[in-house]
C-alpha cells in the first residue's frame, strides 16, 4: 500500500470549510501549511502518480457535485500536485496542468460542528458503491437547475433506497407528490414540464423550482446518511 496526498485548488474559503465537512472517511481532506490535501484509503492501492491523479480528478468531480447540491461550494475543485509519501518523511511529487476554474453563484452553508458523521462524509462514502446516488448527485448538481433533472434525481434516490422517500421517512407523501406533479405539469414547470399542457393537472399547492431543489438536496443527504448508518450497524 502507498500513502498519497493530493494538493487541490478551488475557492480558498471553500477549501477551509471542506476540511471541516470531510475530516475523515475513505477520502478526506487535511490542511497542512496552508495547503489543503486530499487523501484516504481509496488511494492506497494505486501504484503511480498518474493513476492517483486520475482517481483524484474523479473524486474532486464527485466532491464538487455533492458540494453544489449541499450548498457548500459552487466552483470546481481541481487536483494539482500528487505526493507519494515515503517512510523517511520525504515525498516524491509530480505536478499536473491546472484546469480553468469556472466562477459561479454560490450560497454557502455553515460548517458542521464535528459531532458524528455529517452528510458530505456519508455521501462521499456511499458514492463509491452506488451508481444511483451518483446519478442523483449529477442530475441535481447540473446548472441551470431544471425540473427534469430534479425528477430524475428523485427517481435515482428511490432506486438507491429501493423504496420511496416518503416510506422511509425522508419527506411526507404530500411533498413527494407535489414535486412529481409540479415537474409533470406544464402549468407549473413550463417548457421543462415532462408532459404537454393539459396532460397533468397541477397540484393544489404547486412547488417552486427552488423549493423542489431544496427538497431533493435534503433527500440526497438523508438517503446517504440513512444508508451509511444502516451499513455501519450491519
Amino acid at each position: 500500500m502507498n500513502l498519497w496526498e493530493i494538493e487541490i485548488t478551488g475557492d480558498a474559503s471553500d477549501l477551509v470549510d471542506l476540511t471541516h465537512w470531510l475530516p475523515s472517511g475513505p477520502v478526506h481532506l487535511i490542511s497542512r501549511n496552508a495547503t489543503v490535501l486530499l487523501t484516504g484509503e481509496r488511494f492506497e492501492f494505486e501504484c503511480d502518480h498518474r493513476m492517483v491523479y486520475d482517481l483524484a480528478t474523479r473524486v474532486c468531480a464527485d466532491l464538487t457535485a455533492a458540494g453544489r447540491v449541499m450548498h457548500i461550494l459552487e466552483n470546481p475543485l481541481v487536483p494539482t500536485v500528487v505526493h507519494q509519501m515515503q517512510s523517511d518523511g520525504s515525498r516524491i511529487s509530480r505536478g499536473f496542468v491546472l484546469s480553468d476554474l469556472r466562477a459561479g453563484f454560490r450560497v454557502k452553508r455553515a460548517v458542521p460542528d464535528g459531532a458524528g458523521q455529517n452528510a458530505l462524509q456519508a455521501i462521499m462514502t456511499e458514492l463509491n458503491g452506488s451508481p444511483h446516488l451518483q446519478a442523483a448527485i449529477e442530475a441535481s448538481s447540473g446548472r441551470p437547475i431544471t425540473w427534469p433533472r430534479l425528477y430524475r434525481a428523485l427517481e435515482e434516490v428511490e432506486a438507491y433506497l429501493e423504496d420511496s422517500v416518503s416510506n422511509v421517512g425522508l419527506c411526507s407523501v404530500s411533498d413527494r407528490d407535489r414535486l412529481k406533479h409540479s415537474a409533470n405539469s406544464a402549468e407549473v414547470a413550463g417548457v421543462d414540464a415532462r408532459h404537454h399542457i393539459g396532460h397533468s393537472k397541477p397540484p393544489r399547492k404547486p412547488m417552486s423550482l427552488h423549493e423542489a431543489s431544496e427538497l431533493v438536496r435534503t433527500l440526497i443527504e438523508g438517503a446517504a446518511q440513512l444508508m451509511a448508518s444502516s451499513r455501519g450497524a450491519a
